[in-house]
């Protein structure tokens, strides 16, 4: 997942400096191997780490505007304390990045359709609705945030449900670049 984080944000970045678009970067990062509930994962932790370093070391993404949340850490409190937190706390001229490596499950609805959650540390399938994160939780963060582009990357099951009502804008369109620094984007890449 990593290689293709760096491919994806490279090729984004290489068309235009960063400095000409966002006026600051932030991130935060969730990555969870070690579940009270539900069977353990081998490199979610290791790959949220990656994804800060690169965040760093590529991107010009600041030190201090990365909040990262891993194993004992990656609690559903304290996932939804730092996404608001960092969400409102961020200006209309700034980017926000949020990645997830670790479990999601969906829940078949009596109603018909199916709602999609991402699993924190504490989460626990016998008791979804009360201890996992719904999806729409994640999306609601791209409605109150005043961030000029949100990017979500959830590496975890059943993640492709955070997409509806998804549109697109075609690179042939007259002044792509010019549209892109100027408008709010809120875009999701999943991965399960």
């Amino acid at each position: 997942m990593c290689k293709f984080i760096y491919i994806l944000l490279f090729s984004y970045g290489s068309a235009v400096n960063t400095e000409e678009i966002y006026d600051n970067s932030w991130a935060v990062i969730i990555g969870i191997n070690e579940y009270e509930h539900v069977k353990p994962l081998n490199y979610a932790v290791q790959d949220a780490e990656a994804v800060k370093n690169l965040l760093i070391s590529n991107f010009n993404f600041p030190k201090e505007n990365i909040t990262i949340l891993t194993d004992g850490d990656a609690t559903l409190h304290n996932i939804r304390t730092k996404l608001f937190e960092v969400a409102t706390s961020i200006n209309d001229g700034d980017r926000l990045l949020v990645y997830y490596a670790g479990h999601g499950e969906t829940y078949d609805l009596k109603s018909g359709g199916e709602r999609g959650y991402l699993i924190p540390i504490d989460g626990n399938l016998d008791n979804i609705f009360a201890t996992c994160l719904p999806m729409t939780d994640i999306r609601e963060i791209a409605n109150v945030t005043e961030a000029k582009h949100v990017l979500f990357l959830m590496d975890a099951c059943y993640g492709g449900l955070l997409v509806v009502d998804a549109r697109g804008l075609n690179k042939s369109i007259p002044g792509y670049i010019d549209k892109i620094k100027r408008d709010k984007a809120r875009q999701i890449i999943t991965a399960g």
